[in-house]
């Protein structure tokens, strides 16, 4: 961890739709800012505070890091959407030549935890039983393909992957609408966040002409993106 006393500029994001919000946004720029009493003995003193919208991280991250010239050429020139599947709310933002088309841009609430719930249901449904989320979200983190339930191994991979296929899709068509409204497709599409992978498909569905990209250590692409921010 950092031992400095100052931070001069500090990088944060919200979700779109919070973000689309002015109120929120300076609320919590303004609650960022300033000195905070870490330890009774320990305080940080924050300068300035920059909020964007969370997805445009990993936007930034792969903008800033990437050694692929055509990817980096098409992304400054052309339009892209960054999809953001987090826990309990799926973000995309949209952009255009690196400027953000806010109408294209918009927050789902069919995110991770729903998919989690799924993929629980249909392990119910098939064993007479249900593991419970918490049980399916811990094997998944730790990359294990299968649980237990009643002292029998069950295979989580088919459960997750078809219940992906069906929430991810769900969550995406409001995307798809804002989209069409605002006149906009994209070139490439940027998936972030730690339930990237399980939007791939559905990623690749509805926008089949365009690019899908999935960064290295998706789950930190905001992370380092902010810090390109700042």
């Amino acid at each position: 961890m950092s031992e400095q006393k100052e931070i001069d500029v500090l990088v944060t994001g919200l979700p779109v739709s919070q973000y689309m919000d002015v109120e929120r946004r300076e609320a919590l720029k303004s609650r960022l800012e300033g000195e905070h009493q870490i330890t009774p003995k320990r305080s940080v003193a924050v300068k300035s505070v920059v909020v964007v919208p969370q997805p445009a991280g990993a936007y930034m991250d792969v903008v800033s890091s990437t050694k692929d010239e055509d990817l980096l050429e098409i992304i400054q020139g052309g339009k892209t959407v960054v999809i953001d599947p987090g826990f309990f709310s799926v973000d995309w933002v949209a952009l255009e030549e690196g400027e953000v088309r806010y109408h294209s841009s918009g927050t789902s609430l069919k995110a991770m935890s729903v998919l989690l719930q799924e993929t629980d249901r249909l392990i119910q449904e098939d064993h007479g039983g249900a593991p419970g989320i918490e049980k399916i979200e811990k094997a998944i983190r730790a990359g294990k393909a299968e649980i237990f339930l009643y002292g029998e191994k069950v295979s989580i991979k088919d459960y997750f992957k078809k219940a992906s296929t069906k929430v991810a899709q769900n969550a995406l068509i409001p995307m798809r609408k804002s989209m069409r409204e605002d006149g906009m497709d994209a070139d490439v599409v940027l998936l972030a966040g730690g339930g990237a992978e399980a939007y791939q498909d559905a990623a690749k569905e509805l926008f089949p002409k365009s690019r899908i990209v999935l960064p290295n250590e998706s789950v930190a692409s905001n992370a380092r993106g902010f810090w390109f921010c700042g």
